[in-house]
């Protein structure tokens, strides 16, 4: 316990971790002020012309629009905004006129515009021609939806699949609700997304280096010396280090999502996951989303570090560990932003590394694992598995130094 309290002191009492925890505030901040600023929504003025107004403008002329239709998303308000929608189109010119009253109901044409790209192209059963909205899909929303994830159903050989599928189905709280300023809040969880990634590279620089300092100034020497002393080192050290991990990740974090709360409000948060991802199958609202993000992320940044340490603890100088770290963080980031691999194996391995672990988020929409006889969510996978990292990557660090 006192070497824990030791190697907490020593943390904490440093200015210069006490500046980069400031740092990170910081970055929390920034973050979400750029993300407000740059906020964007069309306003038409009394000449009909249309200006673009940014920031807090926007954000208030967003809200004005919502408030007009806020609310769940009955089939009546589909009816209505499809009947401005298509009357908005101009044949002659062949463009669609912007006006007052499109950009007010414009929110209520995402939801069947989702159904549009169904998770297989064979589950269409209607057309859209891009130009008009067809009746079914105002009208009929919720039966077309039902009716085309009917046809997904329909491929799947195992029929205890396709129970659990429809179980979840019906535990989807219907009709769908639409929140004010929801648009707003679904492009701050992309936000999100990018601060996590910003908080990874961070940790990267700052863990991958925390036993290889102590070796090269020549405390790990001294510590060392007795038995007690190299028994404790490495746990107190990896202790102390993911309570500073935990610390730099809750800071940038809560800070970015306490100012974009602050603008934007909270109503927008009850939203159905379901507007943007029509064939989700999870009963979830944007809060639950943010949630599932910070905890992935929380979950990710923590066996991140964790493998930091766990290199630093095996590695005579920083720069070969952080060579390491880095290597590893840039051969992720290239599978996954440009090779993006087919292998499904390949793309597993990628979901379940402490970096896809972090952006779970993008795991929310689609089932997975239904070729393996199981209805789960790849997250719930990945969170349970980032945790199993962990405590492996902590337990090889203290084990493989003894």
């Amino acid at each position: 316990m006192k070497t824990l309290k030791l190697e907490l002191k020593n943390i904490f009492c440093k200015k210069i971790n006490l500046l980069f925890l400031v740092f990170v505030l910081g970055i929390g901040i920034v973050t979400a002020f750029f993300f407000l600023k740059g906020v964007s929504a069309d306003k038409v003025l009394e000449d009909g012309s249309i200006q673009i107004v940014k920031g807090k403008e926007a954000i208030e002329l967003i809200n004005e629009y919502d408030k007009e239709i806020a609310g769940e998303i009955t089939e009546d308000k589909l009816m209505m905004a499809r009947d401005i929608f298509n009357s908005t189109w101009d044949s002659e010119k062949e463009k669609r006129n912007i006006t007052k009253e499109l950009l007010e109901i414009e929110s209520l044409i995402g939801p069947m515009d989702s159904l549009r790209f169904p998770i297989k192209d064979k589950m269409t059963i209607v057309k859209w021609d891009d130009v008009d909205i067809p009746i079914e899909y105002a009208r009929d929303y919720y039966s077309l939806r039902q009716d085309m994830l009917k046809k997904y159903t329909d491929d799947i050989k195992d029929q205890k699949i396709v129970e659990k599928i429809w179980k979840m189905e019906e535990k989807v709280d219907k009709p769908f609700v639409m929140g004010i300023n929801h648009n707003v809040w679904g492009d701050s969880i992309e936000w999100l997304s990018m601060l996590i990634i910003i908080c990874l590279i961070l940790i990267i620089f700052v863990f991958a280096t925390i036993f290889t300092e102590a070796k090269e100034n020549g405390l790990y020497e001294i510590v060392a010396r007795t038995a007690l002393g190299q028994k404790k080192f490495h746990s107190s050290k990896l202790i102390a280090g993911t309570i500073f991990n935990a610390l730099i990740y809750l800071l940038m974090m809560l800070s970015y999502l306490a100012i974009v709360y602050l603008a934007l409000g909270g109503d927008g948060l009850k939203t159905s996951f379901q507007i943007d991802m029509a064939f989700s199958p999870g009963n979830l609202t944007y809060k639950k989303v943010i949630l599932i993000q910070i905890i992935g992320g929380f979950i990710g940044s923590l066996a991140l570090g964790s493998l930091a340490m766990l290199v630093s603890s095996k590695s005579k100088k920083s720069k070969i560990a952080l060579t390491i770290m880095i290597s590893s963080f840039a051969i992720y980031g290239l599978l996954a932003i440009f090779i993006r691999p087919e292998s499904k194996l390949i793309q597993y391995i990628m979901n379940l590394s402490p970096c896809g672990i972090s952006q779970v988020f993008f795991q929310l929409p689609f089932p997975n694992y239904i070729h393996l006889g199981l209805v789960m969510w790849l997250p719930y996978v990945m969170l349970i598995f980032g945790l199993v990292q962990l405590i492996i990557y902590d337990y090889l660090t203290v084990k493989l130094n003894r």
